[in-house]
């Protein structure tokens, strides 16, 4: 058997298991190879800012690639028939726990928070959680289900922000997290992550949990137009982290919804869940080759769309921020729409921060 070369010796020699932190060669590196190929990969469905007269024909063909890369072809609605389980009056909220049967033989439970004080009808807020323990974080509940100190954790309370700043919001119990975890599977394999098994499951059956999750969400948007306390015209869907994955597919495939926001989400693909790890519930089959992030925020127009990201956010780097909205904003302006998108920046980590946030609904939702 022959020498061969020395650069056949070395790999040779070289372990099979690396020590963490050696540096294999670029060209052994399956997840640098698939950077490059996200990075060479043609967006066949990018925003056309060169062809404005194909906007039109652009926006109908990226909401049904977009919706067949979510699986929405797949999800059959069930007729709408909410069940009151119970309403709990709070501090300057009222807070209404209904059950929502969401697709064929799959229920969640929905917290409907409404102002203390109503005159009449006002605009309503689907609220979608991040990565979490319960929906109970949203709404000032522990994980018992008792009463807590308010406006804690990440997510601070923003379902209960928003009933204090006069919208009448929704805030669901998202697949796989709190009462909808994959609980056999979690008890069989300690340690893995809530989202996996379901995630995959979901891929396997030509689904995807984001697309779920918003279907879910366009869902929940059904239940508040039921409600007479509510504006059934004006209602937006929010976001934070993860969340804000779901009310951007929510808002892109629901042209219903007035308004998106999203916290701690928008960026670029390529720069957040293409650069680092992620959960699995950011990830739709496919939808590299089709379209950025700011092109799938592009199909919220003509409605409002709102971003809030914190300067020290790492998972959503805010140059990578910035520059996706740049180009949202541009395609917005080429709408004729440019005054309804908004950035804001604040200090800080990956937070729910809403201070700009709340002004800005309100004023768009009354426009």
């Amino acid at each position: 058997m022959g020498k061969g070369n020395g650069g056949e010796a070395t790999l040779r020699t070289t372990p099979v298991i690396a020590r963490r932190g050696d540096a294999a060669p670029q060209s052994y590196d399956p997840l640098q190879w698939l950077k490059r190929e996200y990075d060479g990969a043609e967006r066949a469905l990018a925003f056309p800012f060169e062809q404005p007269k194909a906007i039109p024909s652009w926006r109908r063909r990226l909401r049904k690639e977009l919706g067949d890369a979510l699986g929405f072809p797949l999800y059959r609605p069930v007729p709408l028939a909410p069940k009151l389980l119970s309403t709990e009056p709070g501090n300057g909220f009222v807070r209404r726990c209904y059950e929502l049967e969401t697709l064929p033989g799959l229920k969640t439970v929905v917290f409907v928070i409404l102002p203390a004080e109503m005159t009449g009808p006002v605009p309503g807020l689907v609220c979608c959680s991040g990565h979490t323990s319960s929906v109970n974080e949203l709404v000032g509940l522990a994980c018992d289900g008792s009463d807590r100190e308010l406006f804690t954790g990440y997510q601070h309370d923003f379902a209960l922000q928003a009933a204090r700043e006069g919208f009448v919001a929704a805030a669901h119990e998202q697949i796989a997290w709190g009462r909808r975890q994959a609980f056999r599977h979690l008890q069989k394999t300690p340690g893995v992550h809530g989202c996996w098994q379901i995630a995959m499951d979901a891929i396997q059956l030509g689904m995807s949990l984001p697309g779920l999750r918003a279907f879910e969400a366009i869902r929940v948007g059904d239940l508040l137009r039921t409600l007479p306390e509510v504006i059934t015209r004006r209602i937006a869907v929010a976001g934070i982290s993860s969340g804000g994955n779901v009310c951007l597919f929510a808002g892109a495939m629901d042209k219903r919804f007035s308004a998106v926001v999203t916290s701690g989400y928008f960026c670029t693909f390529r720069d957040s869940i293409v650069a680092q790890h992620h959960c699995m519930d950011h990830y739709v089959p496919g939808l590299g080759r089709i379209a950025e992030m700011c092109d799938v925020a592009a199909l919220v127009a003509p409605n409002t769309f709102m971003s809030e990201t914190g300067t020290e956010d790492g998972g959503f780097p805010v140059q990578a921020v910035r520059q996706s909205f740049a180009d949202l904003k541009r395609a917005y302006e080429m709408m004729g729409v440019g005054d309804r998108c908004n950035l804001h920046v604040f200090r800080g980590d990956h937070h729910w921060e809403g201070v700009r946030v709340w002004p800005w609904l309100r004023k768009m939702m009354a426009a």
